[in-house]
């Protein structure tokens, strides 16, 4: 199978602990922290299901300090979050100030569909950590959006298919976007600023990439049909807070 994407690797998990001095209670007013999820997608599963049953925050690292954003459980296909399709994973009203580390439980029912064939994830752990150094302010949303690399966390061990979850952790305050569309169906990476980001085309064959640092990137299309040749686009320019839209790209027919 024709490989489409190169991923960078840009985990951010954490499993220890991490201090701060500013203290959310004393800062004054509340403000609002949305957490969302989105995904790098591969080509090599149907679908990669996990279930997260608990979204919580904290502002230093003593363990009574814990705030749930949402305990409710969300059973969440990862390869459906591209294109700007995003879930929503827990939304709270917080005390103004700096937050630490979010942690995300998950349920041991995770699973995969490979050629139509539900295969069991196994969960080695059911606690996920990332560092996040999230500002509250009173009023304001702060949006924070979980880019799960379904492609990197899933690896094989003794025999069995494992789960361990790469995750980037984004912020929509400095980030733009790249989008267009394609004459067929294809792959599409962009790369810079030491970030590789990648999506599919989906409907109609548009593509968007979501959340790019700011800077100057290039933009490599992979078809999925071995009758166009591929190609690549450069100096494509990404602005905090804005859609650069890259048009359509024709891919040369090898025929």
């Amino acid at each position: 199978m024709k490989n489409f994407f190169v991923l960078a690797s840009l985990a951010l998990l954490a499993v220890g602990g991490c201090t701060t001095d500013d203290n959310p209670s004393t800062s004054g007013g509340e403000g609002t922290m949305q957490v969302t999820m989105v995904d790098a997608p591969t080509t090599n599963y149907d679908s990669i299901v996990v279930v997260i049953t608990e979204v919580s925050v904290q502002s230093n690292a003593t363990a009574a300090s814990w705030i749930t954003l949402s305990s409710e459980s969300k059973t969440v296909n990862l390869l459906s979050l591209v294109n700007g399709v995003e879930a929503v994973m827990g939304q709270a009203q917080l005390s103004a100030g700096t937050y630490s580390q979010m942690r995300l439980k998950l349920a041991d029912s995770c699973w995969v569909y490979a050629a139509g064939v539900k295969i069991a994830l196994f969960v080695p752990s059911s606690e996920i950590k990332l560092n996040i150094h999230a500002e509250i302010q009173a009023n304001v949303t702060y949006k924070l959006v979980l880019d799960f690399d379904a492609y990197k966390s899933l690896v094989m061990a003794a025999g069995r298919l494992v789960l361990k979850p790469v995750i980037r952790v984004l912020t929509t305050s400095s980030a733009g976007y790249i989008q267009g569309s394609i004459n067929t169906r294809a792959g599409v990476t962009a790369f810079g600023n030491g970030d590789t980001l990648s999506t599919m085309t989906g409907a109609s064959n548009s593509f968007k990439i979501m959340y790019a640092k700011p800077g100057t990137y290039s933009l490599t299309v992979i078809s999925a049909d071995a009758l166009y040749y591929d190609t690549t686009l450069t100096n494509i320019s990404v602005v905090s807070g804005q859609v650069t839209n890259v048009g359509m790209i024709t891919l040369r027919g090898k025929l």
